[in-house]
């Protein structure tokens, strides 16, 4: 033989050794599962199949696109539950999921990203609690899938591991059975112990939803009212009727450490709850709260409350800009032009360029006579800014309205001496209004 055929021979030979030397450690290693699983196998056709704690399970060494792989199959006694199915997150999952959104969303991120699964949500949340959670993402890396009412796993599986791999297969499937009347509980008990509050938020979300008026919806409202997590504290304090709700909601608003997003958003639960009267007194304290004060003069203002009017005059004065032009704001909109202290609080600002807007809108509605001297510089120049220009000119129109004058000029009395009986109409100085003065008339 010439030494190409020899090459060829040796090859070959390596080859089949090499082939048969795998698939016996393949039957040994089926073996070996058999007896430690207590399974029947078929040593030459490399399979499996037996039943495991109320599961049956077959399993077979096969080839798919040309590479050896140990396919699982698991089947229950009972049924999985109608419509449930899981699978590998991948591209086409994530578009048939922006699709068709039929992926059920735990929480979970990590889990969500890794496993597309499909079902009632309500039943999902009530089966996935975190350790099946983990369960099945493992086996989903693995290979395996839910669809058609069977849990597959198809990959390479260590021969040593294939005892542990079917067991685990076997309680998967043990673990995703659950009926109708255990999921309010099981929701129950994903708000209570769950450690990823997306996941509490989620099973109370369904609660909420799917069984409103049932003892574990109620149970669930309580045991968020001391969540952790200030989310799930204000998601049950707006479902929640008692004074424990009530309770809930401001310590929420007054917690420095709460995120202020949150917190401006408890205000209005607050208020929506309690009523503006109610709700004032907190309002009132949130003044002195850097983070919430200008929320605070804010809210004070929309539900008009004037009982707040000394704590707004009193705090106007000092304190971030953004927070003392809401104060004056609300000043404006809640005092009164006949109560001199809400005017005196506001005419200070007027100094304070960031404020002057504020101010001189303010005075627009509280403002009287004694208020046009600040203004009417503020009318006029040319290093004053045009918004200011034209709040002080609302401002001074408004106080001069409010006195009987119009926005162009009126008639104004010029007192005088009351012994001199006579007067002459002239044009007033800062309108070209005519005034009544007290020196006889020229001819």
């Amino acid at each position: 033989m010439d030494p190409l055929t020899w090459a060829w021979m040796v090859v070959a030979g390596v080859i089949g050794f090499a082939m048969w030397w795998f698939g016996l450690r393949d039957a040994n290693a089926f073996r070996r599962a058999a007896d430690v699983l207590g399974l029947a196998t078929d040593h030459e056709a490399l399979t499996l199949d037996g039943a495991i704690d109320g599961c049956r399970i077959t399993a077979r060494r096969t080839s798919v696109d040309g590479q050896r792989v140990t396919q699982i199959v698991a089947h229950p006694e009972e049924r999985f539950p109608a419509g449930l199915a899981f699978g590998p997150e991948g591209l086409v999952q994530t578009v048939l999921r922006t699709v068709a959104g039929g992926d059920v969303r735990t929480g979970d991120r990590k889990f969500d990203d890794a496993v597309l699964v499909q079902g009632d949500p309500a039943l999902v949340l009530a089966i996935l609690d975190a350790a099946n959670r983990r369960l099945v993402r493992r086996l989903v890396e693995q290979g395996a899938v839910l669809d058609g009412g069977e849990l597959r796993l198809s990959g390479a599986v260590r021969r040593r591991a294939l005892p542990e791999t079917i067991r685990t297969l076997a309680r998967a499937a043990r673990a995703l059975r659950v009926t109708p009347a255990q999921i309010p509980d099981r929701l129950l008990t994903r708000v209570k112990r769950d450690p990823l509050p997306d996941v509490r938020q989620r099973a109370f979300e369904l609660l909420l939803a799917r069984f409103p008026d049932s003892p574990q919806t109620a149970a669930a409202i309580r045991s968020n009212l001391s969540d952790r997590d200030p989310r799930l504290r204000l998601q049950a304090a707006r479902h929640g009727a008692d004074e424990a709700a009530e309770a809930t909601l401001r310590a929420l608003a007054t917690d420095g450490a709460v995120e202020r997003r949150l917190r401006e958003e408890t205000l209005d639960v607050y208020i929506d709850r309690l009523g503006s009267g109610r709700a004032s007194p907190l309002l009132v304290e949130l003044l002195d709260d850097p983070t919430l004060a200008a929320d605070a003069a804010a809210r004070l203002a929309r539900t008009g409350r004037a009982e707040a009017l000394p704590a707004l005059c009193a705090r106007v004065g000092q304190g971030e800009i953004g927070a003392r032009a809401e104060m004056a704001i609300a000043i404006g909109k809640l005092g009164d032009p006949r109560e001199p202290s809400h005017e005196a609080a506001l005419l200070p600002l007027l100094d304070e360029a960031p404020l002057q807007v504020a101010a001189a809108e303010a005075l627009a509605r509280v403002g009287s006579p004694r208020a046009l001297q600040a203004l009417l510089p503020l009318t006029e120049g040319l290093l004053t800014g045009g918004d200011v220009k034209a709040s002080a000119r609302r401002a001074v129109d408004a106080i001069r309205s409010r006195r009987g004058e119009g926005e162009g000029g009126g008639l104004s009395v010029v007192e005088g001496d009351p012994a001199d009986r006579l007067g002459r109409l002239s044009v007033a100085a800062e309108r070209s209004g005519l005034a009544l003065t007290d020196s006889e008339t020229e001819s």
